[in-house]
């Protein structure tokens, strides 16, 4: 707890969602077996929609 109030708890809350996305991520990859290229794809527009956004509006 120490380290979150020292940081504002901004750090670890980016690291703790990020790391979230990635179990789900590989969790999902599990059970649909998609092949890597894909899993880090998924993970890339899970944590940053804006890359989303513009690879769509291409």
């Amino acid at each position: 707890m120490r380290y979150r109030e020292e940081s504002g708890g901004q750090e670890h809350s980016d690291f703790s969602s990020c790391f979230l996305m990635l179990a789900i991520s590989r969790f999902q990859s599990q059970l649909t077996d998609f092949p890597m290229y894909r899993l880090a794809e998924v993970e890339v527009a899970a944590l940053y929609p804006r890359i989303r956004e513009v690879a769509l509006n291409r």
